[in-house]
Order: structure tokens, then C-alpha cells, then sequence
């Protein structure tokens, strides 16, 4: 990279001396500019510094200013001061304050409108009631109000005297203005601003321009009370629910059997089975059963078969005999009668 010739630095400093230019940006620019147009400092030096001083007016001050070298801070808040200069300044804002939020909002529409049509500015008077005819209108011109800019600090500034360069809807945002120092007015961080002292350098900054139409729609919403416009989020399409392939799929479980009930706490147990009782076994010997009825005579009575109990539990107990009651024949014929 080339070292940034003496001649240029001192030039910079002679005409833009507040803010003061950022070394790096300057020496990044000086080495585009002599790459990009094939120029020699030794022969070159007048249009090297002609494209210098434009890159530098088309720039934000924001990135080739050096911070805190502008505009004093004691003025933003001060009752009262002079603003001592040269400094140069962009506007970042414009509007009108002597016309109606209203008034300035219909003109507005029928621009936008007229100029997406093809239509031409008129320098009279145009008929705003004519649906999408006629030239396109100019703003009304009473007293514009700016926000100005040095890179860093941001200051609001009145037409105190009319400025013949500067027209809504016409001046392009980041247009620069070196403010001479010649009686500036400020009060309460507020610049009057009248033709005598007011430079008028040109050029814009594109990035500010792109905006200024929406900016300035904004603005107008604001001062009529208008709230912002929700932008239009759209909705995205809900997400689809993904299956399981069908090797994964399990079988449905089978319903559950009539007269029983499904808990909760043991769908994940393995099922339990009913295991069968065992056989009732078969006794290989006889079993002697002595009724209490019958007592046994001694070996005499035998072997009683396996069927026995069954016999024995058949037979009712024993009954004792019948009971007599002699009647006399007095008592018997009393019983008839």
C-alpha cells in the first residue's frame, strides 16, 4: 500500500478541518483511488484529490470522520452559543413544520402514486383530486426542520432564513453542508440556520437516500399519531408428524378379556399366565374308615373299600325310639267333642 502523499493530507485539513478525516479511511480510499483510476501522486495529484473529496462527500461521516472532532458537546446542551466552524455536516432527517402532518401525508400518497405511474414534478400548483393524472405535486415550503450530523453527534436545525437549495422531497438525505463559522445561532442544542452561513457541497449517501421515503412516512405516522404497521409474519406450515417405518410399528395390543380391568402401573409387565393346578393323585391303598356309628368287631368287620366315607357320610344318625302317652278315655272324648 502507497503512503498517503503530504500535499493531500494538508489539503483535507485546510478545507475540512472539523471533524478531522479518519487516517485509516483515508489512507483506504487514497489506495483505491489511484488503483481504480490508474493515477500517478507525482502527475495526478489534482484528480486524486478530486476523487478523494468526492469518496469522502459520499460517504457516512459515521465511518470516515474521527469521533468527537465535530460538533462541540458543550453546544448540544448550552442555553445559548455560536457554533465555530467550518464543520462539515450531513442531513440524516427532513421535514416540513410550517404544514400539517395531514396536508403533508395526502401529498405524500398522490406522489408516490404519480411518480410509479411515470409522471413528471411540477414547479405550479397540481390538483390532488385527480384520481392518477397530472404532474406530480410538490410538498408546501414554509419552514423545513432538519436532523444534522457529523459522524457522531446529532444536532435538530430550523430555516431561521429561507434556504433556496433545499426542498422536501428533493434534497437527497446525507447531502452535505459545511456550516461557516458565521454567527451560527444555537439554543438548547438546537442551529438556526440562514443562507450566510450555510456551504452547500453536494453529493449524497446512498444508504440514507434508499430509506428516506420510508423514513419519512414514519415520521408523518408518528406526528399524526398513527401506530406502526404490524409487519405480516406468515404462519408456517405445521410440521408433519413422522411415522415409524413399519418393521418398527408394533402390533395392537389385543382387547382386554370381559370382566377384567386394565391398570395403568402393569402395561409394561411381561403377562402372567395361570399355571394349572396338579391332578388329584390316587391313593394306591385302601384306607380303613371306622364309622362312629358302627363300632368295629376286631378283624371280623374286613377291608372296607375307598368308597366307604361316601357310604358312611350317607347315613343319618341313629334315632331314638318313640315316645308313648297313654290317654285315658275321659281325656279322649273331651279331645273330640
Amino acid at each position: 500500500m502507497s503512503a498517503i502523499p503530504p500535499r493531500l493530507i494538508s489539503w483535507l485539513r485546510e478545507h475540512y478541518p472539523s471533524p478531522q478525516v479518519d487516517p485509516e479511511w483515508l489512507d483506504a480510499c487514497y489506495n483505491w483511488v489511484i488503483t481504480e483510476h490508474e493515477l500517478d501522486p507525482a502527475t495526478h495529484m489534482a484528480s486524486i484529490i478530486q476523487n478523494v473529496e468526492a469518496q469522502l462527500l459520499q460517504s457516512d461521516l459515521c465511518d470516515s470522520m474521527c469521533h468527537g472532532t465535530g460538533i462541540p458537546l458543550s453546544l448540544l446542551t448550552a442555553v445559548s452559543g455560536t457554533l465555530r466552524g467550518p464543520v462539515l455536516v450531513e442531513i440524516v432527517a427532513i421535514t416540513e413544520v410550517g404544514a400539517s402532518a395531514l396536508a403533508l401525508d395526502q401529498v405524500r400518497v398522490v406522489r408516490d402514486e404519480r411518480l410509479a405511474a411515470g409522471e413528471i414534478e411540477g414547479d405550479d400548483e397540481v390538483d390532488l383530486e385527480v384520481d392518477g393524472e397530472g404532474a406530480v405535486p410538490n410538498y408546501p415550503r414554509s419552514m423545513l426542520r432538519f436532523e444534522l450530523s457529523d459522524g457522531a453527534s446529532k444536532v435538530s436545525a430550523f430555516e431561521y432564513r429561507p434556504l433556496p437549495e433545499l426542498n422536501l422531497g428533493v434534497t437527497p438525505l446525507g447531502y452535505k453542508g459545511k456550516l461557516i463559522l458565521k454567527n451560527v445561532l444555537m439554543r438548547r442544542g438546537m442551529a438556526f440556520l440562514e443562507p450566510s452561513c450555510v456551504e452547500f457541497k453536494g453529493q449524497k449517501t446512498e444508504d440514507r437516500e434508499v430509506q428516506q421515503s420510508t423514513d419519512f412516512a414514519r415520521e408523518l405516522r408518528h406526528r399524526l399519531g398513527n401506530l406502526e404497521p404490524q409487519p405480516e409474519v406468515s404462519q408456517a406450515p405445521a410440521p408433519q408428524e413422522m411415522r415409524s417405518p413399519l418393521r418398527e410399528i408394533s402390533q395392537p395390543p389385543s382387547p382386554p378379556a370381559a370382566g377384567l380391568h386394565n391398570h395403568s402401573d402393569d402395561e409394561e409387565q411381561p403377562r402372567r399366565r395361570r399355571v394349572p393346578g396338579p391332578p388329584p393323585s390316587v391313593s394306591s391303598s385302601s384306607t380303613i374308615v371306622t364309622s362312629p356309628y358302627f363300632p368295629s368287631s376286631g378283624s371280623a368287620a374286613g377291608a372296607v373299600p375307598a368308597a366307604s366315607p361316601r357310604m358312611g357320610l350317607a347315613l343319618s344318625p341313629t334315632r331314638s325310639a318313640p315316645i308313648e302317652i297313654d290317654i285315658s278315655d275321659d281325656e279322649d272324648s273331651q279331645i273330640y267333642l
